[in-house]
C-alpha cells in the first residue's frame, strides 16, 4: 500500500541498502553474486527461462532472482508467488521483463563491487544514485 499517494520497496545486504520510491507499485532487490547450492536454480527458473540469457551461470541466477524478489516485492506477495513468477525476455544486460499474474513488469539492474540490484515497475524510469556516506560524494546513472 502506498503512503500518502506514494510506493516505496527497500532492501539491504551487509554492505549496502537500497530503496526506491514511485507513483505507481514498485520494488527493489539487492543481493552479492556469491557462489549458491545447485538445487536453487531449478527453484528460481525451468530451463525455457535460463535458456533466455547467456551470461555466466552465477551472473544469471542472481539476475533472475533479484528480478523476480523485486516484481514480488512490486505485488506485495513475497516470495511465495515464486513458481509463478517468470522471465519473459531478456532485454539487455540491464533489462528483462516478467511475468506475475498476467501482468507484465520492467525491470532494470544496475551491477556494482560484486552486486546486483534489481528495480521492478511499470511504465517507470529508474534513476539509480550512489552516496558514499564516508565522503558525501554521490554518483547516478539512468534507466528507462
Amino acid at each position: 500500500m502506498p503512503d500518502n499517494g506514494v510506493y516505496w520497496s527497500v532492501t539491504h545486504k551487509p554492505e549496502y541498502v537500497a530503496g526506491i520510491l514511485g507513483l505507481s507499485p514498485i520494488g527493489i532487490d539487492l543481493e552479492k553474486i556469491r557462489p549458491i547450492h545447485q538445487g536453487l536454480f531449478h527453484k528460481i527458473a525451468d530451463d525455457e527461462q535460463w535458456a533466455l540469457d547467456d551470461s555466466a551461470s552465477l551472473i544469471r541466477f542472481f539476475r533472475f532472482w533479484t528480478a523476480k524478489e523485486a516484481v514480488l516485492k512490486a505485488c506485495g506477495t513475497g516470495l511465495r508467488d515464486l513458481a509463478e513468477c517468470r522471465i519473459e525476455k531478456v532485454s539487455g544486460p540491464d533489462r528483462l521483463i516478467v511475468r506475475h499474474q498476467k501482468q507484465y513488469w520492467s525491470v532494470f539492474q544496475i551491477f556494482f563491487d560484486g552486486h546486483v540490484a534489481a528495480a521492478a515497475g511499470r511504465n517507470i524510469e529508474i534513476r539509480w544514485n550512489f552516496e558514499d556516506h564516508h565522503s558525501g560524494n554521490g554518483s547516478g546513472a539512468t534507466g528507462l
